[in-house]
């Protein structure tokens, strides 16, 4: 058993302590958490900022409710948060159900990515994962006819949804909407992978590698289990892991029957992203055994998988702040690691001038400033100076100014 004291914050070691237990309840678990609330000095403001931030309450309180040595008080604040994620989780499956039905009547096919269906594939549930939205995948010939056919009574665009639907799609792989009525996001993406460079031939891959699930006694087309698996370390490596509530997705992946390391590292071969899976399974198991890498030699794991996975603890531990409690130095650090890490993700030309592409030209710089398309090329140099402005947006919002 690992001592699970992976950082210097132990509110953060707290955490990973109790989604191992979740894990495997096994006794040496409960004891190390145990002491850890009883003999270190618990700031419990700091532990509720970080299960927030992670969103991984409703597996916290899942463990620590049957625990004597927690203080009252923490667990009925996670069972209150844990309640309202479930009511969120219902409108959230509600409003899937009312969408089938709508692209349905509209002769839309689409894909759930994501959202309710993984969370009943990991956990049998439609409420043990938090989501904030619905994620829905369309051919990019269907997107004109599914936003004005569909998105256009009861949904309203949000964020760079109000750019030009042929602008956005150059610089944005999905447009936002929001039920007037319910509240509820849905995005509706025509790629899942940013870079076309980065998995060549994944985009166009998934519309067919896909598979029937059941919520309820509705029908949702979903990913294939390995396309699943590895469009879900794709994104979680695209955000670094910054979340822990993505990797104990990933240990329960990992812990499912169809679960295949052979496979994932196969078809991570196939479309040349095999590193970020090797780095995305090893920094699972550094944090919950899981999964076994007896089949992951040494020279499997190269520098740059090793770089990658100290990168994601490194920002792991950082758990950023809210972009209204940022300061400017912050943010220009936020964008230095995420060059790097971009640049890091895979060694390709092609795939590089992209990732820089899309680092210095935002759909949201195109949605502050809309330029006509012979234009583009001034976003470079106003990249900063647009990045400032919505910077000081968000700080003057934040501060209620």
């Amino acid at each position: 058993m690992k001592s699970n004291n992976i950082f210097k914050n132990k509110e953060l070691n707290l955490i990973i302590q109790i989604l191992n237990y979740q894990i495997s309840p096994i006794s040496e678990f409960k004891t190390l958490i145990t002491n850890t609330v009883l003999k270190e000095d618990i700031d419990w403001n700091e532990f509720f900022r970080l299960v927030e931030f992670h969103k991984v309450y409703t597996h916290v309180y899942d463990v620590i409710k049957s625990f004597d040595c927690f203080p009252d008080e923490v667990i009925d604040k996670l069972k209150q948060i844990n309640n309202r994620n479930i009511r969120k989780s219902l409108s959230i499956t509600a409003e899937l159900k009312s969408l089938n039905k709508l692209l349905g009547e509209n002769n839309i096919s689409f894909t759930v990515i994501k959202g309710q269906p993984l969370t009943q594939i990991l956990y049998q549930n439609t409420y043990q994962r938090s989501s904030k939205d619905i994620d829905i995948l369309v051919d990019r010939k269907d997107i004109r006819r599914t936003i004005i056919n569909v998105f256009q009574n009861d949904y309203k665009p949000i964020k760079a949804t109000n750019t030009k639907l042929e602008t956005l799609m150059l610089f944005h792989h999905h447009a936002a909407f929001i039920n007037i009525k319910t509240g509820v996001i849905v995005e509706v993406h025509w790629q899942v992978i940013k870079n076309e460079y980065l998995a060549p031939g994944f985009n166009k891959d998934i519309l067919i590698n896909t598979e029937n699930i059941f919520i309820g006694n509705d029908k949702f087309n979903i990913l294939s289990f390995d396309y699943n698996i590895l469009y879900f370390i794709m994104h979680g490596a695209g955000h670094k892991w910054f979340r822990l509530f993505w990797l104990r997705d990933l240990a329960q992946f990992c812990n499912l029957d169809r679960f295949n390391i052979d496979e994932v590292l196969k078809i991570g071969q196939y479309y040349k992203v095999k590193d970020i899976v090797i780095s995305s399974l090893c920094l699972c198991n550094e944090f919950f055994s899981i999964p076994s890498l007896q089949k992951l030699s040494s020279t499997n794991k190269s520098k740059r998988t090793l770089n990658l996975v100290k990168l994601y603890k490194k920002q792991i531990e950082y758990s950023k702040l809210k972009d209204s409690d940022s300061t400017y130095v912050d943010r220009i650090k936020m964008k230095y690691m995420d060059v790097k890490h971009s640049l890091l993700l895979k060694y390709s030309f092609k795939y590089s001038l992209d990732a820089l592409r899309r680092q210095f030209i935002s759909a949201s710089d195109v949605e502050l400033l809309p330029l006509p398309k012979k234009l583009f090329f001034l976003y470079y140099p106003l990249h900063w100076p647009l990045a400032s402005i919505k910077w000081y947006k968000l700080r003057t919002k934040g501060k209620g100014q």
